[in-house]
């Protein structure tokens, strides 16, 4: 929603989200839609909100909704602010065991052989390569 809309960067944003979201699910990573509320402290920033519905909306964002105090206060009841932006489809993820996960995912396809070589062999190789490269060419 930051973003300007179309743009490659809006684009993974949504789509990354989306994709982040799926792998937390069939990995079972824990996370939880738990929504954004992103607010103006003043009056001179609802501007600056408006603009940033507008750019969810046009870059893929659902359900995005403007809210003034009292709605916003239906969320978070310690929030103060004049207006708000609520961004149901934003969450909170434990990125630590998203990296364990990756590393886990990895680390398993590292283990299989590549073009019918272990890995050991591939680091053999990789030695024997840039020696050679190296215009070392003893063992």
């Amino acid at each position: 929603m930051y973003y300007k809309p179309g743009s490659l960067k809006a684009r993974l944003a949504v789509s990354g989200m989306r994709e982040l979201v799926a792998f937390c699910r069939q990995h079972k990573v824990p996370h939880e839609i738990c929504g954004k509320l992103v607010v103006a402290t003043d009056e001179s920033e609802v501007p600056r909100l408006r603009d940033l519905h507008k750019r969810g909306t046009k870059n893929g964002l659902e359900g995005l909704r403007f809210l003034n105090r009292e709605q916003m206060r239906e969320i978070e009841p310690h929030v103060s602010g004049v207006a708000g932006l609520h961004v149901p489809q934003e969450g909170i993820v434990d990125y630590a065991k998203v990296c364990e996960q990756c590393a886990r995912r990895s680390k398993a396809r590292a283990d299989r052989s590549c073009w019918g070589r272990s890995h050991g062999a591939r680091t053999q190789e990789r030695r024997v390569a840039n020696r050679h490269h190296c215009g070392r060419s003893g063992g």
